[in-house]
């Protein structure tokens, strides 16, 4: 229960806020983007550091949630690259991620420091609903609670098709 108070503590804070423009690549082709959403965009955070399995529990729940609400939103991962990881490792890994979960939608990877200046709660995955560029919901899931993810992508699915 404590775990769950946290979590949804930590997401009230983010709801709101302006989520930051930095610049990314498509970890499959290397064309450059940034995080600039003029849509309703899902964006799920992911790092070395973060829970493997949550991270690919959490990109397989957005995948069925992608499927299930069709083109009313865009759907994009993206991978915080550090130091540590470099962009060779962070490649090596968000490919993997991406076989594992089978996902559809892009992985991104970004060393811009912008991203890691917003996110002072360094716990992965995280998911935000973002519209026009201002966080409208997100979600820090719980390790091994699969209910908690399940409530929240049904909320995310309600916000999406308004």
């Amino acid at each position: 229960m404590a775990q769950r108070l946290t979590s949804y503590q930590v997401s009230l804070y983010f709801n709101g806020t302006t989520f930051p423009i930095a610049s990314c690549k498509d970890v499959l082709n290397e064309s450059s983007t940034t995080t600039g959403f003029t849509e309703k965009s899902v964006v799920i955070l992911l790092s070395r550091s973060g829970c493997s399995p949550c991270q690919v529990r959490e990109l397989k729940n957005l995948e069925m949630l992608r499927e299930r609400i069709q083109d009313k939103a865009k759907f994009v991962s993206i991978y915080l690259a550090d130091e540590v990881t470099g962009n060779l490792l962070a490649k090596r890994e968000q490919r993997l991620l991406q076989k594992v979960s089978q996902i559809s939608f892009p992985i991104w990877y970004s060393e811009d420091a912008v991203l890691a200046d917003y996110l002072f709660y360094k716990k992965f995955p995280l998911i935000f609903v973002v519209d026009r560029q201002k966080v409208v919901s997100s979600f820090i899931p719980i390790p091994e609670d699969e209910e908690f993810s399940e409530v929240y992508m049904k909320a995310f699915a309600h916000i999406l098709n308004q």
